[in-house]
């Protein structure tokens, strides 16, 4: 088995404020984002927490659904992981683009080695109860941005740095692309 970093991407819809969820769900409705969701991850990976799971109707067709948890069952349609590194593993035997759909936590570790982030940047405000974790400027670069209705899609990649994590911090968070 190899031990080369599976192809990660970071799949998110959040708010300008990094809302990603409420109440267990989604606090906005957006088919569009859903389908361009859909249509980017078809055929791929998806990484996700239990509770990101729990909050979908079942198993994410044809895509191998990985979900890290270290209490829920065997079920139908998805593979338990017990760690993120787990997964990462299972993701390198799969040999397919892996894209990591949350929650905070997974998408915390996540950071570290993906080499792409994708964000569909929700327009209003919503409230949450689990934020995506901070993003640095310095760290990713846009190379793409989409516009639809009730959100901005932005493509960035991984940017390499030699700063110091003061520096990172000085620079400033990475933003909505309509915040100011």
């Amino acid at each position: 088995m190899s031990e080369q970093q599976p192809n990660i991407a970071i799949i998110a819809a959040m708010t300008a404020d990094r809302v990603i969820g409420q109440d267990g769900q989604l606090p906005w409705s957006l088919p569009e984002d859903v389908r361009l969701f859909r249509e980017l991850t078809l055929g791929g990976i998806l990484i996700m927490g239990r509770r990101t799971f729990e909050s979908l109707r079942g198993p994410l067709d044809r895509r191998h659904n990985l979900v890290i948890s270290r209490t829920l069952p065997e079920l139908p349609g998805i593979t338990i992981c017990r760690s993120w590194e787990e997964a990462l593993q299972v993701a390198r035997q799969l040999a397919k683009k892996t894209w990591v759909i949350g929650g905070s936590n997974i998408y915390h570790k996540a950071l570290k080695g993906a080499q792409q982030l994708i964000v569909s940047w929700v327009e209003g405000d919503y409230p949450g109860d689990v934020l995506f974790p901070a993003l640095w400027r310095v760290d990713w670069g846009l190379l793409s941005q989409t516009t639809h209705q009730g959100f901005i899609q932005c493509r960035y990649r991984r940017l390499t740095h030699n700063l110091s994590p003061d520096e990172v911090q000085a620079a400033g968070p990475l933003s909505a692309p309509f915040v100011n």
